[in-house]
């Protein structure tokens, strides 16, 4: 229940995409490659809509899940990822006049 309640708190309580897309007969837990078979589900009452081309799965901001065309742009989401944490260190003297660039692979961080 907590990871849940930090999902939603990421996305600002609005719906969001949860990367389960469907596939012949199963939904599965990637985007085209078909990855990892979904075990668990959330649907929302009457889901899910399997028609046409919903092929993708949201929250919607109760938490249940729901299907939707993947293509829909006419309602954006946010879409939350998982990913393994990595803790990075940074060591580098206090600069004089810092803007908050690091020459670290050029980017903003």
């Amino acid at each position: 229940m907590e990871e849940a309640r930090t999902v939603y708190g990421l996305a600002g309580g609005k719906s969001f995409w949860l990367g389960l897309r469907k596939g012949k007969r199963d939904w599965y837990w990637d985007s085209k490659t078909y990855g990892t078979r979904a075990h668990f589900f959330f649907w929302r009452t009457g889901q899910p809509d399997v028609t046409s081309s919903k092929e993708c799965v949201y929250a919607a901001y109760a938490g249940e899940w729901m299907t939707a065309d993947c293509d829909n742009f006419r309602s954006p989401k946010v879409f939350i990822c998982q990913s393994k944490f990595y803790e990075l260190t940074l060591k580098f003297a206090m600069l004089i006049g810092f803007s908050g660039y690091l020459p670290l692979r050029e980017k903003w961080y």
